[in-house]
């Protein structure tokens, strides 16, 4: 599950990161 979204974008799970520690600055995708 992991290997695909590192493939897929390595940069969607920076962003999942992000909105889980913080919660509120996931403005990027999850609008």
């Amino acid at each position: 599950s992991t290997q695909k979204n590192r493939h897929n974008t390595p940069g969607q799970l920076e962003f999942k990161k992000f909105c889980r520690y913080c919660r509120k600055h996931t403005t990027h995708h999850e609008i």
